[in-house]
Protein backbone atom coordinates (compact mmCIF):
# COMPACT_ATOMS: atom_id res chain seq x y z
CA UNK A 1 0.00 0.00 0.00
CA UNK A 2 2.81 2.66 0.99
CA UNK A 3 4.78 1.83 -2.46
CA UNK A 4 1.67 2.40 -4.28
CA UNK A 5 1.53 5.66 -2.73
CA UNK A 6 4.90 6.65 -3.11
CA UNK A 7 4.40 6.07 -6.68
CA UNK A 8 1.47 7.98 -7.44
CA UNK A 9 2.26 10.87 -5.44
CA UNK A 10 6.02 11.28 -6.96
CA UNK A 11 4.95 9.84 -10.38
CA UNK A 12 6.62 12.82 -12.17
CA UNK A 13 9.93 12.91 -10.29
CA UNK A 14 10.02 9.16 -11.07
CA UNK A 15 9.67 9.48 -14.57
CA UNK A 16 11.96 12.52 -15.16
CA UNK A 17 15.00 10.34 -13.26
CA UNK A 18 14.06 7.17 -15.70
CA UNK A 19 14.71 9.74 -18.82
CA UNK A 20 17.67 11.14 -17.02
CA UNK A 21 19.01 8.40 -16.43
CA UNK A 22 18.10 6.85 -20.01
CA UNK A 23 19.52 9.91 -21.74
CA UNK A 24 22.72 9.11 -19.86
CA UNK A 25 23.07 5.44 -20.86
CA UNK A 26 22.09 6.44 -24.18
CA UNK A 27 24.24 9.26 -24.97
CA UNK A 28 27.70 7.68 -23.06
CA UNK A 29 28.89 5.13 -25.83
CA UNK A 30 29.17 8.35 -27.89
CA UNK A 31 32.35 9.20 -25.27
CA UNK A 32 33.32 5.92 -24.23
CA UNK A 33 35.46 5.51 -27.93
CA UNK A 34 38.48 8.25 -25.92
CA UNK A 35 37.87 6.06 -22.55
CA UNK A 36 38.54 2.32 -24.10
CA UNK A 37 42.06 2.10 -23.45
CA UNK A 38 42.94 2.14 -19.72
CA UNK A 39 46.30 2.61 -18.52
CA UNK A 40 48.32 -0.54 -17.82
CA UNK A 41 48.77 -0.59 -13.96
CA UNK A 42 51.43 -2.66 -13.57
CA UNK A 43 53.23 -0.67 -16.09
CA UNK A 44 54.35 -3.48 -18.56
CA UNK A 45 55.67 -5.99 -15.33
CA UNK A 46 54.59 -9.53 -14.24
CA UNK A 47 53.16 -10.62 -10.96
CA UNK A 48 56.27 -11.92 -9.62
CA UNK A 49 58.56 -9.06 -10.66
CA UNK A 50 55.12 -6.77 -8.70
CA UNK A 51 55.55 -8.86 -5.75
CA UNK A 52 58.65 -8.56 -5.29
CA UNK A 53 58.82 -4.44 -5.60
CA UNK A 54 55.90 -4.15 -2.93
CA UNK A 55 57.89 -7.16 -0.49
CA UNK A 56 61.37 -4.67 -1.41
CA UNK A 57 59.36 -1.53 -0.01
CA UNK A 58 57.80 -2.87 2.94
CA UNK A 59 61.33 -3.93 4.14
CA UNK A 60 62.88 -1.03 3.34
CA UNK A 61 60.19 0.75 5.43
CA UNK A 62 60.74 -1.71 8.61
CA UNK A 63 63.91 -1.12 8.49
CA UNK A 64 63.87 2.68 8.43
CA UNK A 65 61.82 2.09 11.55
CA UNK A 66 63.91 -0.25 13.43
CA UNK A 67 66.98 2.22 12.61
CA UNK A 68 65.03 5.22 14.17
CA UNK A 69 63.89 2.85 17.01
CA UNK A 70 67.46 1.68 17.67
CA UNK A 71 68.54 5.26 17.19
CA UNK A 72 65.87 6.48 19.90
CA UNK A 73 66.69 3.33 22.99
CA UNK A 74 70.44 4.67 22.15
CA UNK A 75 69.96 7.78 22.71
CA UNK A 76 67.18 7.10 25.57
CA UNK A 77 70.01 5.01 27.30
CA UNK A 78 72.69 7.50 27.05
CA UNK A 79 70.88 10.01 28.59
CA UNK A 80 69.10 8.11 31.24
CA UNK A 81 72.48 8.82 33.56
CA UNK A 82 71.96 5.40 35.24
CA UNK A 83 68.49 5.57 36.47
CA UNK A 84 66.86 2.90 35.58
CA UNK A 85 62.95 4.83 35.26
CA UNK A 86 61.66 4.37 32.16
CA UNK A 87 60.19 8.01 30.29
Amino acid sequence: MRIKKFFNNNRKQILILFLFFSFILLISPVFAEESLTLPDPLNHRDIPTLVTDIIKYVLRMVGVLALAMFIYGGVIWMTSGGSEKIL
